[in-house]
């Protein structure tokens, strides 16, 4: 099981960034990012070291390394900054259904 599926709003919507257009991907990680600055500014900083870095391994989002930083670094953050987080990608995804 991987960390964020304790949080089933988190994890689905971390699911539905992998299956994204590159522009709105693009948009939904500036925003994760800009809400874990403003919310725990030192939280990427802070635990970065402690990020998992297996090769053999490869996650999807392995490959950007923006959004490699937000699941891992997202892991440490407080229950509060999980749950900004996650309704802001659930907004986003509500949004573009409606539209």
């Amino acid at each position: 099981m991987r960390w964020y599926d304790k949080d089933k709003l988190l994890g689905k919507n971390i699911d539905r960034i992998k299956n994204m257009n590159e522009e709105r991907r693009g948009q939904v990680v500036g925003g994760i990012m800009r809400i874990i600055r403003e919310a725990e500014p030192t939280l990427l900083d802070d635990h970065v070291m402690e990020f998992p870095l297996a090769i053999e391994r490869r996650r999807w989002y392995d490959a950007d390394p923006e959004i490699w930083l937000i699941i891992n670094g997202l892991r440490y953050a407080s229950k509060e900054l999980l749950e900004k987080v996650a309704s802001y990608m659930e907004e986003k995804h509500n949004a573009v259904a409606v539209s």
